[in-house]
């Protein structure tokens, strides 16, 4: 390396080629460290959509109704579902409304994935607003990250 340098520069010694390398070798590192803390930032931005709960208003003050609470209820429909296993529930704020997330695994049964994904989203608005009163929902995302051949 030392050579590239002294040819692209004859009238420079050994001295400041090891300068101007030990330079480079600085300033690659710091663009790493920088790339680096750019990229940790973005996750954390990233996922900090996800919500604690939903308050509603109530007639003397509000409601707070925990994700844990609303996950719980959903996670009730299972049994309505034989095709469907709920692996986990998200609630994320998206556009400052928020929206539900059901990872789920999928075993193919008497029943399209398109059917039962209606059919899932529409009950599960159902529940949430004839238990908890809860119509703010945006929309309910499922994730079939994998289908197996048979639940439980």
């Amino acid at each position: 390396m030392k050579e590239i340098v002294m040819r692209f520069w004859p009238g420079v010694n050994e001295q400041q080629v090891y300068i101007f390398l030990l330079g480079v070798f600085a300033g690659l590192v710091i663009v790493f460290v920088l790339f680096l803390l750019i990229g940790v930032l973005y996750l954390i931005v990233r996922n900090s959509r996800k919500v604690r709960g939903i308050t509603l208003a109530a007639p003397h003050g509000s409601l707070f109704i925990a994700a844990s609470a609303i996950a719980d209820l959903v996670r009730s429909l299972e049994s309505e579902f034989p095709e469907l296993r709920i692996l986990k529930i998200f609630l994320v704020s998206e556009k400052k409304l928020p929206v539900l997330r059901v990872k789920l695994v999928y075993a193919p049964g008497g029943h399209s994935m398109m059917t039962l994904a209606d059919d899932f989203q529409t009950r599960t608005l159902e529940i949430l607003k004839d238990s908890f009163g809860i119509e703010n929902i945006q929309r309910i995302d499922l994730i079939v990250p994998k289908g197996t051949g048979k639940i439980r």
